[in-house]
C-alpha cells in the first residue's frame, strides 16, 4: 500500500505560520502604521515641492505671487503624523487655513469693509540700460472684495481615494514590512 501524506519544507511552513501570527498582533500593526504615517508625511512634502495634488494634478498658481502654499513654510512644517494606533493614523495640522486650501471654498467678508489682500500684478527688472540687470522687483496691488474663491490645492487625499502615487508608496511600505516580518519568523 502506498504511503499518503503531505511532504515539503515544514520548517518554512512553520515560519510562515509564525509570521502570520505576528501580523495579527497589535504591536505589529502599530509598527506598520508608524511606517505608513511617515510615508504619508513624505508624500505631502512631495506634493508641496512639486506643486501637485496626490492624484498628479498640478495646483493652480497663487494669484498673490510667490510659491503656492509655500511662502512662509508654516503649513507644510505644521503637518505631522499624530494619533498612531494599530487601527490607523492621522496626519494633523494646527494651521487654521489648511482645510480651505486642501478642499477649496469661498471666504466671505464678515463686515461691509470686505476682505483686503495684495495681488501680484507683475515684475520689473531694475538696472541701467545696456547693463546687466541688478535686481528684480515684484509689483503688488491692494484689492478689496466681499468674497474670494480659494481653489482646491489638495495635499492630503480626500476620502478613501489615495491616488496612484500614495497607493504605490504605501504598497511598497507594506510589502517591505511584511517581508521583514517573514524574514524574522
Amino acid at each position: 500500500m502506498a504511503d499518503s501524506g503531505v511532504y515539503g519544507d515544514t520548517k518554512r511552513l512553520a515560519g510562515i505560520a509564525k509570521g502570520l501570527k505576528l501580523m495579527r498582533a497589535a504591536a505589529w500593526r502599530q509598527g506598520l502604521n508608524e511606517q505608513l504615517a511617515e510615508e504619508a508625511r513624505a508624500q505631502v512634502v512631495e506634493s508641496f515641492e512639486q506643486g501637485v495634488d496626490p492624484y498628479g494634478r498640478p495646483w493652480l498658481p497663487s494669484r498673490r505671487g510667490g510659491a503656492t502654499l509655500r511662502d512662509t513654510g508654516r503649513l507644510l512644517s505644521s503637518l505631522a503624523p499624530t494619533y498612531i494606533t494599530p487601527r490607523g493614523f492621522r496626519l494633523s495640522t494646527n494651521v487654521v487655513y489648511a482645510a480651505i486650501h486642501n478642499y477649496g471654498g469661498i471666504i466671505k467678508a464678515k463686515t461691509s469693509k470686505g476682505l483686503m489682500f495684495r495681488l501680484h500684478t507683475g515684475t520689473v527688472f531694475i538696472g541701467a540700460e545696456g547693463q546687466r540687470l541688478k535686481r528684480r522687483r515684484n509689483i503688488y496691488q491692494w484689492v478689496r472684495v466681499q468674497q474670494v474663491r480659494i481653489p482646491r490645492r489638495t495635499f492630503i487625499p480626500i476620502g478613501n481615494r489615495l491616488g496612484h502615487r500614495w497607493t504605490t508608496a504605501f504598497r511598497g511600505i507594506i510589502v517591505l514590512y511584511i517581508e521583514a516580518t517573514m524574514g524574522e519568523a
